[in-house]
């Protein structure tokens, strides 16, 4: 008389970034994220179990990391993967997170180009209040004209981290704050130096 029991626990991990190999193609943002839900075999106690992997919620910021590096072989070597990812200026992760409009706006992009051994880094931010983008390259930065779309093949070949607020906190996270005007005096005293 042999009887099976299912053993059925449920874990909530937090995070607040995710990372992506690059190994599987299309590589397309969305399909990244429905694909890291994902079931598979696992064994415990000596038993096959299987596990399933989903999203809950997400953070108000959501940083996303692209690994953009593999080992080959006929090389010796590590590598840099230059293949572009698809993603958009914003997403909706209702359907991952079980929140009704859970709307997501891209904010920040840092990218970079070069080698697995050399490179140059070079950051996108969005000015929320003037919805222009501003490339920060060194101690250069140059705006984008109002309203113009940041996302290009150049970016979506070299993006390494994709930074999206949730839409319902970005007046919350974002409010221009005000500076008393002595320590605003001693910032610009410092800043002369």
């Amino acid at each position: 008389d042999s009887k099976s029991s299912i053993k059925i626990s449920n874990e909530n991990h937090q995070f607040l970034k995710i990372y992506f190999d690059m190994n599987e193609k299309p590589f397309q943002l969305m399909k990244l994220l429905f694909n890291f839900q994902k079931k598979s075999e696992v064994i415990d106690n000596g038993e096959k179990a299987h596990r399933w992997d989903e999203f809950v919620t997400f953070p108000p910021v959501l940083r996303i990391h692209f690994i953009r590096q593999k080992y080959d072989d006929k090389v010796g070597d590590f590598v840099k993967i230059d293949e572009p990812v698809e993603f958009q200026e914003t997403i909706d992760l209702s359907q991952l997170s079980h929140i009704k409009n859970d709307i997501y706006e891209l904010f920040a992009i840092l990218i970079h180009t070069g080698t697995t051994h050399a490179g140059h880094y070079v950051s996108y931010v969005k000015e929320f209040d003037q919805n222009i983008w501003v490339n920060y390259d060194n101690s250069l930065h140059k705006q984008s004209e109002p309203n113009r779309p940041i996302i290009n093949s150049i970016i979506m070949k070299n993006a390494y981290a994709l930074f999206y607020i949730r839409k319902s906190e970005k007046e919350r996270l974002f409010r221009k704050q005000s500076i008393n005007p002595i320590t605003e005096q001693n910032m610009k005293k410092i800043i002369s130096y």
